[in-house]
């Protein structure tokens, strides 16, 4: 008979993260408005072709920090956030 082993199991929640994340950043008098709903996603993910990973989404439905450093996913141009999800490699230096 095979001896038992101890397995430890972590859950690992990203709303947690997300709650921690964003207290910090009101910490530093970072503006958060309300999250982003599920048709907000929708709407952003089809616009721009891509979903949100989770830990991302998990923030943005905790909160939406506004700033010069944080693109306004409810309140940005379309051509504003189109600049910002060029890459990199195609901005000018």
């Amino acid at each position: 008979m095979a001896a038992a082993q101890n397995t430890v199991l972590v859950c690992f929640s990203f709303a947690a993260y997300a709650k921690t994340l964003l207290d910090h950043l009101k910490s530093l008098n970072i503006p958060i408005l309300p999250g982003l709903t599920d048709s907000e996603f929708s709407s952003i993910e089809s616009t721009f072709h891509f979903t949100f990973p989770p830990d991302l989404r998990s923030i943005l439905e905790e909160g939406l920090p506004i700033g010069p450093h944080f693109p306004n996913w409810r309140s940005s141009s379309l051509q504003q956030l189109q600049i910002l999800l060029k890459p990199s490699f195609l901005k000018p230096l």
